[in-house]
């Protein structure tokens, strides 16, 4: 799979004030609703205790993308290749569990390394950026995960559970 490359941004660019707001307040808001699922009830104290949490999250996360510039840059073709991906993911996703079934009867096992393409080159925060979605949409499927992005070749090393192209 060839992942589109889109690190040739500037180096010192920043993300956009109002993806830094959407993005914050997703992150709020995710964070805050897997405090509320994980404590199970919502009451007041547990709601200003969730507020709190996911506040310290969102800021922590914010300073981050502040300082380091690390918001990852998302194109239009991610979300083809995320929508692509999705019914392997629950194909794979069963695919690995009887595989980690038969592993424990003593089943054998099939596991193995490829290379993929990716266009992601050079260094600096471009390409950083760029690479964290790389590295997620190459990682989507619970067959297979990124191990290594090499900045030089522009190639990812995957590893496959289940072996074969995954």
């Amino acid at each position: 799979m060839y992942v589109r490359n889109v690190a040739s941004q500037a180096e010192d660019e920043r993300a956009p004030a109002w993806y830094l707001v959407v993005t914050g307040l997703i992150a709020f808001g995710v964070l805050f609703g897997v405090w509320t699922a994980l404590v199970g009830s919502a009451g007041t104290q547990e709601a200003i205790a969730g507020s709190v949490a996911a506040a310290i999250g969102t800021a922590t996360g914010w300073i981050a993308v502040m300082h380091g510039r690390a918001a990852p840059r998302l194109v239009r073709g991610d979300f083809v290749d995320l929508a692509r991906l999705l019914p392997r993911l629950f194909v794979e996703s069963g695919q690995v569990l009887a595989a980690a079934f038969g592993w424990t009867r003593g089943g054998p096992r099939s596991s193995g390394y490829r290379r993929v393409p990716t266009g992601v080159r050079g260094g600096g925060w471009a390409a950083s950026r760029r690479s964290s979605v790389v590295t997620y949409v190459l990682s989507f499927t619970p067959n297979s995960v990124v191990v290594t992005l090499d900045d030089e070749t522009g190639q990812a090393t995957v590893h496959d559970f289940l072996g074969g192209d995954g």
